[in-house]
């Protein structure tokens, strides 16, 4: 029907349509979208506004955000783009984590990009709390994305040989 994928909000010609993707976007996406006199439809996932929102909260409050996600995703970079004044750190191996010097950091918490796994991220943030960072009042990880992945583990329950995942790698 004629949509296209675009990496650029200035590539889209004046007075169109966009279309938000789940994973969200940051702040200057949508000030571009405005400039640009588009007609904005906002997919961004309930979930990932929750993230959204609980940064913007959290940092409004003078904590300190530290992003537990795959900065080269497209969540995590809508995410980050929320606070485009603060340098929010992002950890997504432990390695990440041990290294990530969180001395400076005020009354630190993290969040989590949606679409990761809770096994992926159990050791992560055993290492930030093990640091002094607190978890944010609920969970991050997107219950669809955690019920999938329980769910390709239980196939191995049932005899099954092979899995195939159709999806972005990033996801």
């Amino acid at each position: 029907r004629g949509a296209v994928v675009v990496e650029d909000v200035s590539l889209v010609p004046n007075e169109s349509i966009i279309f938000f993707s789940a994973h969200g976007s940051a702040l200057h996406e949508y000030d571009t979208a405005q400039s640009k006199n588009l007609r904005i439809i906002d997919g961004t996932c309930g979930l990932v506004t929750k993230v959204h929102k609980a940064m913007i909260h959290h940092e409004a409050k003078g904590r300190d955000i530290i992003y537990i996600g795959n900065k080269k995703h497209v969540e995590a970079k809508g995410a980050v783009g929320q606070l485009p004044n603060k340098e929010i750190p992002i950890v997504y191996t432990v390695d990440d984590a041990q290294a990530l010097d969180v001395s400076n950091l005020k009354d630190p918490i993290f969040v989590t990009q949606t679409t990761l796994s809770v096994d992926d991220t159990k050791d992560v943030i055993e290492v930030l709390k093990s640091k002094g960072v607190k978890k944010p009042s609920s969970d991050t990880i997107c219950y669809a994305t955690t019920n999938r992945q329980e769910a390709v583990k239980k196939l191995n329950d049932h005899g099954c040989d092979i899995v195939l995942i159709i999806g972005s790698l990033e996801s």
